[in-house]
């Protein structure tokens, strides 16, 4: 078989500032922090319809909303019955091991949302990853130099300089469409 290291190459460092720009998006919602769901415990469903009804509350848009959590609150939903079970979901949620939708959120795994020992109201709590409830229209994401990555070839080294940039920043534009949710985790 013929192997493309330069393409192996490019995706790499594609996917690392893709890695960066989730990062910056997760930094813009971190700082927002103003409309906090309820406080303490784990992923419940009732922190998830909480999160809705504020969204719901501002006429947010159905079709984009995006509930981003760790992999600690994907097992957590995994236990919730009304998310896995047939009888609820058209989904595979056991199956499958994710949860791609429901309860109205487009969901997203990230292993970049900031674990430390404060609730979403800034007071102690143990162990607790912050995870959001968006609407896509409350985010803003600038990008100044979209990804641009070049590949020559180091005769001195014997193998490829890879190089790859961009330039992105994030913004919460409103705050009310960015619920942030506190799930403390084991």
């Amino acid at each position: 078989h013929n192997v493309s290291f330069r393409n192996e190459f490019v995706t790499a460092t594609a996917n690392a500032l893709g890695r960066d720009a989730d990062a910056t998006i997760n930094t813009a919602l971190l700082a927002s922090n103003t409309n906090p769901t309820t406080l303490s415990g784990a992923l419940t469903q009732a922190k998830i319809l909480e999160a809705l009804t504020l969204l719901n509350n501002i006429d947010a848009d159905p079709t984009d909303r995006y509930l981003i959590v760790g992999p600690q609150q994907i097992s957590d939903a995994l236990g919730i019955s009304t998310l896995t079970s047939g009888d609820y979901m058209a989904i595979k949620s056991l199956v499958e091991g994710s949860i791609n939708s429901a309860l109205g959120f487009q969901w997203i795994m990230s292993t970049q949302l900031t674990k430390d020992n404060l609730n979403a109201a800034g007071s102690a709590q143990s162990n607790t990853r912050h995870c959001f409830a968006v609407h896509k229209q409350a985010v803003g994401l600038a990008v100044g130099q979209d990804i641009v990555t070049t590949i020559e070839w180091s005769p001195d080294r014997y193998g490829y300089n890879v190089v790859s940039s961009s330039s992105m920043g994030a913004v919460v534009i409103e705050p009310t469409g960015v619920i942030e949710i506190g799930c403390v985790e084991p």
